[in-house]
C-alpha cells in the first residue's frame, strides 16, 4: 500500500462481525475515511514524506534514542495538533499520541509507530493482534518471569516450520513476560474502545524518524533504521522441535552490561 494515501489514522472500527480495522483519513480532501486492515500496514508508518511536504510548515530527520518506553506520557488533548496535520476530518481524534523530551527537543510520536514496531511486523503472529487471547493461549511458560532460565511451551497453532531466531525470540518475550503480554492484549483492548493506543512495555527504542516540525514539538511520521531491544535481546534462545519448547536462557555477563534488543 502506498503511505501517501492517508493523513493520519484517527480511530478503529469493526468491519463485519470479527474485523478491526484503521479509519485513515484520506489525501483528498471532502471524502470519507478509509477503513484499512492491520496487516496492509505492515511495512507503513502514521504517515509519509508525500503527504508532508504538502503541509506549510518544516520537516525534520534526526537520530532518537528513547532508554524505556514505559516512562512515556500520552498527550491528553490532541485534536487542535491532530486538526492541523489531517484537518477536520481527523477529529474528534481517538489516537493516543506519547511525548519523549530529549534535551530541548520534544518528540511527540503517534501509538502506531509503536504498535508497528513491536508487534505488526512480527511476521505470521502480528495476525493475532486483534484477535484477543489467541496468540496468548499458545504460549505457556513455566518459571513465568524468573530471573533463571524460563521454558516456553508453544501450542500446536504455532507452525515450527520457519521460525527463524527472530521470531523465537518475539515468542519468548510475550510468553514469559508479563510486561510484553499485557503490551500485546493492551492493543486489542483499546480497540474495543475504537481507540488506536498500547501500554509501553519496558523497552529501549532508537533509530532514525521523521515528520514535520508543529507548535507543540516534532511530530513523528515515519522512521529509517529503528531498532527496539528488551530483556531478551541477548538471552540464549534454543527451539525443541520434538516437545515444541523454547529454552531461553541468561545472557552472560558481558552481554547483560549491553543494550537489550527484543
Amino acid at each position: 500500500m502506498n503511505s501517501a494515501r492517508f493523513r493520519w489514522l484517527r480511530t478503529m472500527s469493526l468491519v463485519g462481525s470479527t474485523d478491526w480495522a484503521f479509519e485513515a483519513v484520506p489525501i483528498s480532501a471532502g471524502k470519507p475515511p478509509m477503513h484499512i486492515h492491520p496487516q496492509d500496514l505492515v511495512h507503513e508508518d502514521c504517515f509519509h514524506l508525500d503527504h508532508a511536504q504538502s503541509l506549510r510548515t518544516r520537516g525534520f530527520y534526526r537520530g532518537v534514542a528513547i532508554p524505556d518506553l514505559s516512562t512515556l506520557q500520552p498527550l491528553l488533548k490532541t485534536d487542535s495538533l491532530v486538526r492541523a496535520l489531517a484537518g477536520k476530518a481527523a477529529v474528534p481524534n481517538r489516537h493516543t499520541i506519547f511525548r519523549f523530551d530529549s534535551e530541548d527537543t520534544t518528540f511527540l510520536i503517534p501509538a502506531f509507530f509503536f504498535i508497528n514496531r513491536l508487534f505488526l511486523r512480527r511476521g505470521p503472529f502480528a495476525k493475532y493482534l486483534y484477535q484477543p487471547g489467541r496468540l496468548e493461549s499458545q504460549l505457556h511458560a513455566e518459571h513465568f518471569d524468573s530471573p533463571n532460565s524460563t521454558r516456553v511451551v508453544l501450542g500446536r497453532g504455532i507452525r515450527l516450520v520457519g521460525l527463524g531466531d527472530e521470531s523465537l525470540r518475539f515468542l519468548a518475550w510475550v510468553g514469559s513476560s508479563r510486561d510484553a503480554r499485557n503490551a500485546w492484549h493492551s492493543v486489542g483492548a483499546a480497540a474495543s474502545g475504537r481507540e488506536i493506543s498500547i501500554r509501553l512495555p519496558n523497552v529501549s527504542l532508537r533509530g532514525f524518524v521523521g515528520g514535520i516540525e508543529t507548535p507543540a514539538g516534532l511530530m513523528v511520521g515515519w522512521g529509517r533504521d529503528v531498532s527496539i531491544r528488551g530483556p531478551l535481546s541477548d538471552a540464549r534462545i534454543s527451539l525443541d522441535k520434538k516437545n515444541r519448547v523454547v529454552d531461553v536462557g541468561e545472557p552472560g555477563i558481558a552481554q547483560q552490561a549491553a543494550s537489550r534488543r527484543l
